[in-house]
């Protein structure tokens, strides 16, 4: 009997003890004990309805501080470095103007006018002095319509860092300024018609740069920055 009723639960515990205080087989010396059952009665049965708090697992870390997530309960992420890749050289377009090009363009354009109207001219009265006008007008523009043709032809020359890019026809070429083994010769001066510039390559014959593909001064600047060595050559 004593061991059955340790086995009750709280609950029913207080389900008997109510229903022995609605009863009405009670001794009377009992109205005490009565008075003070009602009285402790409800409190006794909130507290058995109230469950056991949870218990708050450790910290994985062990610690006994506080949680290490912010307020909205995101743990907060560790900030990753990322690498820092240092920017790449500019590029420097050192191809023939398109101005160049447009003034041999009116050049040409004047000299085949100025040639028709004096071959009409020659043709009208043909003298010495008019039949030799002609000639060097004739001259004069197979010359600028030379000029022109070279100047028009598509190359594209870029220096990026010390590798200097050649696009022409379909064809390209990376040749290294700074790198000594490879010999470079500029024969010579700028503004000379046969001004040009070699770069010799291992069992290939030189290639070839001439004012129809770049300006001879500015390029010489941008070579010299490179390879400060380099001189003029006799032609």
């Amino acid at each position: 009997m004593g061991s059955a009723n340790r086995e009750q639960t709280p609950a029913s515990s207080l389900d008997l003890l109510n229903g022995w205080l609605t009863s009405d087989d009670r001794e009377p010396g009992l109205a005490v004990i009565e008075d003070l059952t009602r009285a402790a009665l409800p409190v006794l049965m909130n507290t058995s309805r109230q469950s056991d708090p949870a218990v708050t697992p450790p910290s994985p870390e062990g610690g006994e501080g506080s949680d290490a997530r912010g307020p909205t309960g995101a743990a907060l992420a560790a900030p990753v470095a990322m690498p820092v890749t240092a920017p790449a050289p500019p590029s420097i377009d050192l191809s023939v103007a398109p101005g160049g090009r447009r003034v041999v363009a009116f050049l040409l354009f004047a000299c085949a006018v100025v040639t028709v109207a004096q071959a009409a001219v020659a043709y009208a009265d043909p003298s010495a002095l008019t039949l030799g006008l002609a000639g060097v007008l004739v001259a004069l523009t197979l010359g600028c319509w030379r000029a022109w043709a070279r100047r028009t032809t598509s190359t594209t020359v870029a220096l990026t860092g010390s590798h200097l890019e050649i696009v022409r026809h379909g064809s390209r070429h990376v040749f290294d300024l700074a790198d000594t083994r490879s010999p470079v010769d500029v024969l010579g001066l700028p503004g000379d018609r046969s001004w040009r510039v070699l770069f010799h390559r291992r069992g290939l014959a030189p290639y070839v740069l001439d004012a129809s593909m770049v300006d001879p001064a500015e390029f010489l600047r941008a070579l010299h920055t490179h390879r400060p060595e380099v001189h003029y050559r006799p032609r």
